[in-house]
């Protein structure tokens, strides 16, 4: 059986449950960090490929990569 990509985030450590505060100032029971793709180019593309099948009923223009976490997605 395939795991899951919630799965394979967790194991990486890219999600992870506790008190975190924000940037925005506000509390999170959860952090997600999609930093850490960038050490998984395996992972990196398989996000990649869930985002094009959400979003192939879009219309775009453009994708941007906010940095920091956000360039290496972005890119993929």
């Amino acid at each position: 059986m395939e795991t899951s990509f919630a799965e394979i985030l967790y194991e990486m450590g890219a999600i992870r449950f506790g008190t975190f505060k924000l940037k925005s100032g506000s509390d999170s029971p959860v952090y997600v960090d999609l930093r850490r793709m960038v050490s998984d180019p395996h992972t990196l593309m398989r996000v990649a490929g869930e985002m094009v099948q959400s979003s192939a009923n879009l219309t775009y223009q453009r994708i941007a990569g906010i940095p920091t976490a956000g360039l290496p997605l972005g890119t993929a």
